[in-house]
């Protein structure tokens, strides 16, 4: 559909038809398509986690991994629902 409009106003000698990845490109060219268009809404931060002295066979760094995981696939995760060890 677009590029029929923009190849019959290019047929008729008309000046592009400017959509907005289509202004970004003519303002910053490619980059300007590749860079989003404004900041994610969404920030997050990383912050290292001081490993527990012993868990036994159980790995929480996998543990916390399979929940975010679980999270991003099909929604919230019940984390009390998990059997904490304290050492």
């Amino acid at each position: 559909m677009w590029y029929e409009r923009a190849r019959a106003r290019a047929l008729a000698g008309a000046p592009p038809e400017l959509s907005p990845p289509a202004a970004r490109f003519a303002r910053a060219g490619l980059a300007g398509l590749l860079a989003p268009p404004e900041p994610p809404p969404w920030t997050g931060d990383v912050v290292p986690a001081v490993p527990p002295r012993w868990v036994g066979a159980r790995d929480p760094y996998a543990q916390a991994l399979g929940d975010v995981v679980r999270y991003l696939c099909r929604g919230p995760v019940d984390v009390g629902a998990r059997q904490e060890v304290s050492g």
